[in-house]
């Protein structure tokens, strides 16, 4: 079963212009979804798309194949599931053809080959080549979520009995999506949604020993940053 990496890098983002070649600790910030995958037995190839020829230049130094996307495929109302088309009518053209797509955002640069090993075998095995994605602990639980009206009156966005469910110790368990993780067969890109995800997706549960970061903002990357300094100095344990 052939896998290709697909690390999506647009060059339009707004809170940190950018953002995808950023350096961070020392390096691109694509470059570390590109090791990442080049270094992982079980991904056979590793392509970056992006709408830029200088992101498609950076990711070339690190290794990575290029896909030259349409600037309509890189704009705030593009989504995912665009891109991975548009990527696979790429490789058709170029007479290349795979089972498994491993999707890569850079903005999680704390994913190791030994992560993408783990959630390669998980989709391969417990997930029985469902589309599958990553999930997490959210920081804030549904049940403490609350839209307001226009004249200031709150409702809970969970409808549930506030009298019963007032502690958090009995919450259900909840989980918050995320693409750290996310693995489609190709063959079955058309079922999945603007989130990459369809009734029948299998959900991933990113192991608790990594330190998540998911960089949107200016302090993120600065978190991202701490972090990396913890890990390369053996403070923080990341592997699995």
């Amino acid at each position: 079963m052939k896998t290709v990496a697909l690390i999506p890098a647009r060059s339009g983002s707004k809170r940190v212009p950018d953002k995808n070649i950023k350096y961070l600790f020392g390096k691109p910030l694509l470059s570390y979804a590109i090791d990442s995958a080049i270094n992982c037995k079980l991904v056979d190839d590793v392509y970056v798309s992006s709408d830029s020829e200088h992101y498609l230049d950076i990711g070339k130094q690190f290794g990575a194949g290029c896909c030259l996307r349409s600037p309509d495929l890189a704009t705030d109302e593009s989504n995912l599931k665009d891109v991975v088309e548009d990527f696979l009518v790429f490789l058709s053209g170029q007479s290349k053809f795979y089972d498994v797509i491993i999707i890569l955002c850079p903005v999680y640069p704390i994913r190791t080959s030994q992560h993408l090993e783990m959630i390669l075998e998980s989709f391969l095995n417990k997930g029985n080549l469902r589309p599958l994605v990553g999930l997490k602990t959210p920081s804030t639980h549904p049940y403490l979520c609350y839209k307001r009206d226009e004249k200031g009156h709150i409702n809970t966005v969970v409808d549930i009995d506030e009298n019963i469910f007032f502690r958090n110790q009995i919450y259900p368990k909840y989980y918050e999506m995320t693409l750290w993780a996310c693995v489609v067969p190709a063959k079955n890109i058309s079922l999945l949604n603007a989130r990459m995800i369809c009734p029948d997706s299998y959900g991933y549960i990113i192991p608790e020993c990594v330190p998540f970061v998911n960089i949107d903002t200016p302090l993120d990357f600065e978190f991202a940053e701490f972090l990396m300094q913890k890990i390369n100095s053996g403070k923080i344990k990341i592997g699995i």
